[in-house]
């Protein structure tokens, strides 16, 4: 069971203690001290766990008791806010301000993820909506001090939780922390001025007989309040805090429809009046919720294995002024990597119409099958590296019947020549071939579809397509082959803002786009990310060379690497084919080893 489902368990719960809760509280129990001291005294139940738990790491036990005291006084003050103002209010408010100071302390220590990032997001949203009918009216400052205090309590008692369950087991943890309310418990029963404090009422009506209906009502409302809170910490071990409280809005759903049954019985309560302004807000912010919940649900599934590749173009080494030849084996001698992609470069191959030379690539074939990667051959006239198209002179006098024709035949004799090695585990038609980039003719669909079955006729190997992960839709190509490749940027340069430019979007992004497609294309191809950024994008189309290798190392951190493939990772579209090898060595060769280091540790 993930931690999404237990924190919706969580919040049922809540919900139900919470509507107890406000039951009491203004018919009954209008102390909110003592009703913490019955929250404090029900949690000491978790003592039950000392014979299976083990003492902890001293600073897990200093964090630990000390959120433990934040999150008590926590309590009192939204017991002390639910007095002022009405729990559809009190809750949701103090439910938003909780994951939004979480979540800026998140970011500053960078521990949440772009998929988290975008949830909470929508759950915040989401959450704005349900309080939105309710920032009208009576509303003390009171009540808004309370809630702000009691927000930032819960927040820092969250962080706090979190950083001891890192450094120590959960049971452990768990049990002990709640240590620290054992003196303070004693404290209130013993000191007659804390006693009086805590039991004493202005009116008789305040004290509660236990045996009673309403005392076991009470005992019904901290049980759940007890495992509610047992269930969020638990949540909170298995992931980060500001997303578990983000989740909070689910609470208020259980809340609103608890408020709706027992409104007649308890006016006094819940004396809501749901207006069509009302419902729509609660409503959109229902819609938000669920599709923060949806991202946190994908989230929260575990990473498949995916299998690690890159792509290596000799023609780029030697533009970078490397020995081609030498670098690939290089490349296959540090990272063995699982999958390689190869381009077979027109006017490099059929420099004279019908006289066709594959001896390199042929070779590199060779060598990675000795160093156990296998192969996706890129076919076609398009393919990967500036200015992606590469027709040969004598090709660029041809009318357009006979171009086309030109490049059937090359993919004829590409497929003949290479199908006899084992090693090829894809053959890719054309790169992109459907995408307005590069200097290339205006993309030919037809010719494309023809490309597919040659290959298809001679051999039964997969064909993969692929497609521009940010400037498409994906909707042309992701029926086309047996495979479908993506790309995957994260920094560019945009010539419209002219710089630097980070697409914003989420993991989660690809992955949506993914499922839209094949959709639309009645397919259930798998997919793989045939170019993952592992290089700086230089601005103005400049090449590498062009740019000083201090701007290259800031366009490009080290750091960004590991980045990417978490990102990569998080998407779940298949294997990660890096774009970029050629430029790792060239930094090593001047100088700079730590990007072939890093990508050592990627790989090994």
């Amino acid at each position: 069971m993930n931690y999404l489902v237990l924190a919706t368990i969580a919040y049922l719960l809540n919900a139900v203690a919470i509507t107890i809760d406000k039951i009491l509280l203004v018919k009954r129990l209008p102390n909110p001290a003592l009703y913490v001291f019955y929250i404090s005294v029900f949690s000491l139940i978790v003592f039950f766990g000392i014979p299976f738990a083990t003492f902890p790491d001293q600073w897990a036990f200093i964090n630990g008791s000390i959120s433990t005291i934040l999150w008590t006084l926590g309590a009192y003050f939204m017991f002390k806010a639910l007095k002022d103002g009405e729990a559809v209010r009190v809750v949701p408010i103090i439910g938003t301000l909780i994951p939004l100071i979480l979540f800026a302390m998140a970011a500053v220590s960078d521990t949440i993820n772009l998929n988290e990032i975008w949830a909470v997001v929508f759950l915040l949203i989401g959450l704005i909506f349900l309080i939105l009918p309710y920032l009208k009216g009576k509303f003390s400052k009171v009540e808004i001090y309370y809630e702000i205090i009691s927000a930032l309590l819960f927040a820092n008692s969250y962080f706090l939780l979190k950083v001891a369950y890192d450094t120590s087991n959960f049971l452990s943890v768990m049990v002990y922390s709640r240590v620290v309310l054992v003196p303070i418990l004693l404290a209130i029963l013993i000191i007659p001025f804390l006693r009086k404090k805590v039991f004493s009422s202005d009116s008789p009506r305040e004290k509660i007989n236990l045996w009673s209906k309403t005392g076991f009502i009470l005992l019904i409302g901290q049980a759940c309040g007890g495992f509610s809170g047992l269930l969020l910490t638990f949540s909170i071990s298995l992931a980060n805090p500001a997303v578990i409280n983000s989740i909070q809005g689910i609470q208020y759903v259980f809340l609103f429809i608890l408020g709706l049954t027992v409104a007649k019985k308890f006016p006094a309560a819940f004396n809501e009046k749901l207006t069509k302004s009302h419902f729509g807000a609660k409503i959109i912010g229902i819609i938000f919720i669920f599709f923060g919940l949806g991202i946190l649900s994908y989230s929260a599934q575990p990473i498949p294995i995916q299998e690690r590749g890159l792509t290596f173009s000799p023609r780029y080494a030697n533009e970078l002024g490397l020995p081609a030849m030498e670098t690939y084996n290089q490349v296959l001698h540090d990272l063995q990597p699982d999958l390689i992609r190869l381009p077979i470069y027109w006017d490099e191959v059929e420099k004279n119409p019908g006289e066709y030379n594959f001896s390199e690539i042929e070779e590199m074939v060779k060598m990675a099958e000795i160093g156990g990667s296998d192969i996706i051959l890129t076919l076609g006239f398009k393919q990967p590296r500036w200015p992606e198209c590469f027709a040969p002179q004598w090709a660029k006098e041809l009318s357009k019947d006979q171009f086309d024709q030109r490049i059937l035949d090359l993919v004829q004799k590409e497929i003949e020549t290479f199908k006899k090695y084992p090693n090829i585990k894809y053959w890719q038609v054309e790169n992109e071939p459907l995408v307005e980039f590069g200097k290339c003719p205006l993309p030919d669909k037809q010719r494309l579809i023809q490309e597919i079955e040659i290959v298809k006729n001679q051999d039964n190997r997969p064909v993969m397509i692929t497609d521009s992960g940010e400037l498409s839709s994906w909707f042309s190509t992701a029926g086309l082959g047996d495979v479908f490749g993506t790309t995957l940027y994260r920094n560019v340069w945009s010539p419209l803002l002219v710089r630097p430019f980070t697409y914003p979007w989420p993991p989660f992004f690809y992955t949506l786009k993914y499922e839209l497609a094949k959709l639309i294309n009645h397919t259930k191809n798998p997919s793989m990310i045939s170019e993952l950024q592992a290089e700086p994008w230089p601005a103005d189309a400049k090449s590498i060379p062009e740019v000083n290798l201090s701007k290259q190392i800031e366009l490009f951190p080290v750091r960004n690497l590991d980045k990417n493939l978490m990102y990569a990772e998080q998407a779940k579209m298949g294997p990660i084919i890096f774009w970029g090898a050629e430029w790792w060595y060239y930094m090593k060769d001047k100088g700079n080893d730590a990007y072939v280091q890093k990508a050592k540790e990627i790989f090994n």
